[in-house]
């Protein structure tokens, strides 16, 4: 009796393990799943912008071009203090960038959405700061040309 008692509960044991198993297969596949779609969601990004909006560029020379068009928030945060020369490859600041084009996958929409009205409020500033330089600029213009002397008074 002893010995079936023991078959039952080590056949337990095996049937709760089994069990348990596709449970933690499952989350491990979803979540490479979802990493696998994040990843294909950016490098499709790299491509379009490599295709099209700098498709005029040569190939070797389009690296630039080709990370601000995929996303300017990850350029200005890598490369905008030290863009790339043509032709350069920097394998460290590269991955940095792929990284945080990664991130920016991973971001739900709502957060991106808030993270694009940042961006245009802060390029709203910006022009309207330029704005304001030309203004000055256009009035000390007009004061210079009202204070000049005629050529015909002299």
């Amino acid at each position: 009796m002893r010995q079936v008692g023991k078959r039952w509960v080590l056949v337990l044991v095996v049937l709760v393990l089994l069990l348990a198993l596709p449970g933690a297969e499952g989350k491990s596949r979803s979540s490479a799943k979802r990493r696998k779609r994040r990843s294909r969601t950016w490098k499709a990004r790299l491509r379009e912008c490599d295709e099209g909006v700098c498709a005029h560029l040569v190939k070797d020379e389009n690296a630039n071009c080709v990370n601000r068009c995929a996303s300017a928030a990850c350029f200005d945060q890598i490369y905008a203090a030290e863009p790339l020369e043509d032709g350069e490859v920097d394998a460290a600041r590269d991955a940095l960038f792929k990284k945080c084009l990664a991130a920016e996958a991973k971001q739900t929409p709502q957060q991106r959405r808030e993270q694009q009205q940042q961006r245009r409020e802060q390029e709203q500033q910006r022009q309207q700061q330029r704005d304001k330089q030309q203004q000055q600029e256009d009035g000390q213009v007009q004061q210079q040309r009202q204070t000049a002397v005629p050529r015909n008074e002299i």
